[in-house]
């Protein structure tokens, strides 16, 4: 039972976790733009059963006892690698269940339009509106590009044409497992820091010292998460920007993000710390 409740609360965590940097890195407080309840269940039930898995097995085969399992570093080796193995899982194979969402459709037509630029992958258009295009997955026969509706509707065939190829950059690229990297050297950061440089024991605290205790592991492993991941994006989207500008021309691409620009109210001129300004990017694709 303890093993059930263990792998259930760190398979919760990992999705609030994930919301939160979500919100941070948009700073809106919103759920991320194709999100749909029964692809955020089915991802926790997956989660929940790849770590009630793992942690059975280490405990099976190694034998220590769950109920003083947060005082031994070996749970906490268990929890990195169970972090790793469902981060395999969020990056390679969730694109599965996101692919079929009723509410995506692959356009055949788009794909003949632009296949000059696709190099065989496939492109999906969301009934949602909402100003911006995805590239997910890894996998061969799981990955490719999300177009929202209003891109569809609003960006001229050389505006999407630019919009494509720097999603198309990510996934030629291979920026998707560059991320899913940049997340595990994060999560390692926060191991090491929460076993060797500030232990972090949930064994029988009071109540003080166990909330100092989850503050600690909130630092040690958000931060590095937040910080890491982001500045790995920026570098990215510098790549995939000089990427589209070669592959369908410096000018459908800055005409492409700066009508972006103005369908989001200006939030590309703005910038964050994984995603550059506007100004900075059209300067990196003019000097590529």
């Amino acid at each position: 039972m303890d093993l059930i409740v263990i792998s259930f609360l760190f398979a919760f965590a990992q999705i609030v976790v994930e919301l939160i940097m979500q919100v941070i890195a948009t700073r809106t407080l919103k759920f991320f733009d194709f999100f749909s309840w029964k692809t955020m269940i089915l991802d926790f039930l997956f989660r929940w059963l790849v770590l009630y898995v793992f942690y059975a097995i280490i405990y099976f085969v190694i034998g220590f006892q769950v109920v003083d399992m947060f005082g031994n570093i070996i749970v906490f080796t268990s929890i990195f690698i169970g972090v790793v193995l469902v981060s395999i899982y969020g990056y390679a194979l969730k694109p599965i269940i996101i692919f079929r969402d009723k509410k995506l459709s692959r356009s055949t037509n788009h794909e003949k339009t632009y296949q000059d630029i696709l190099f065989g992958n496939k492109i999906y258009i969301h009934t949602k509106n909402f100003n911006n295009a995805y590239a997910i997955g890894i996998l061969k026969f799981a990955k490719g590009v999300i177009l929202s509706n209003e891109l569809v509707e609003k960006m001229s065939p050389d505006e999407l044409k630019g919009i494509i190829a720097h999603e198309v950059g990510h996934l030629k690229r291979n920026h998707i497992f560059k991320l899913y990297l940049a997340f595990v050297v994060a999560i390692a950061i926060g191991y090491f820091c929460s076993v060797y440089v500030f232990p972090i024991t949930f064994a029988k605290l009071p109540i003080h010292e166990a909330f100092q205790h989850a503050i600690k592991g909130g630092i040690f492993y958000g931060v590095p998460i937040w910080i890491i991941s982001s500045l790995t994006q920026r570098v990215l989207e510098y790549e995939a920007d000089a990427y589209a500008g070669t592959l369908a021309g410096k000018e459908h691409i800055i005409a492409a993000l700066n009508k972006l620009d103005e369908m989001s109210g200006g939030k590309v001129s703005q910038g964050n710390l994984a995603y550059p300004t506007l100004e900075q990017r059209i300067a990196n694709i003019l000097k590529s």
